[in-house]
């Protein structure tokens, strides 16, 4: 047990550190957040309330830059965004959104910070829109939908330049 005693300032330390922190208390130099009143930057996870006491979101942070998970929430305690940041203080990977009714609304896909996909939802759950982005070339396939759920149009790039087109009628037949 004494031998614990030593330790006990550092894990004092490393538990007051892992607890979230409102972002009110938060101060952004130079693209670097930081303790108001500090000059180290913060590592940690952040929060901020709705005017109604619920949680609006929580962030975390390394060296001062977003990294990690972020969530968002509406008013009613939904969850409204989610998505991951990279060490570059980037977004990296699924970026989800989700209508107040708790229908997914948008899926987006990042590389280091640029959008590589992006898949978008009606309301009612049909799929509005799609397109991607391979390697993050300008080479790109793009679709729409009707709410119906039957196809609207159809885009392709290749090098940045549109190669082709086609269009349908609500419903589905093609549209000369």
């Amino acid at each position: 047990m004494k031998k614990l005693y030593p330790l006990l300032p550092l894990l004092l330390s490393i538990i007051s550190c892992s607890k979230p922190i409102n972002e009110e208390s938060l101060v952004e130099r130079n693209g670097v957040y930081y303790k108001v009143n500090s000059e180290t930057p913060y590592s940690g996870k952040s929060f901020m309330l709705h005017d109604n006491g619920q949680i609006y979101y929580e962030r975390s942070f390394k060296e001062g830059k977003q990294f990690g998970l972020e969530t968002l929430w509406y008013k009613s305690g939904q969850k409204r965004k989610e998505g991951n940041w990279n060490e570059n203080g980037k977004q990296d990977g699924l970026y989800t959104i989700w209508y107040k009714n708790g229908q997914k609304k948008s899926e987006v896909i990042f590389k280091d910070g640029e959008r590589r996909s992006e898949t978008n939802w009606y309301k009612n759950g049909q799929k509005l829109s799609q397109w991607s982005s391979m390697s993050g070339s300008i080479d790109v396939l793009e679709t729409n939908w009707y709410e119906n759920g039957k196809k609207k149009y159809e885009k392709t790039f290749k090098d940045g330049k549109q190669v082709s087109f086609k269009k349908w009628n609500e419903d589905g037949s093609v549209k000369e």
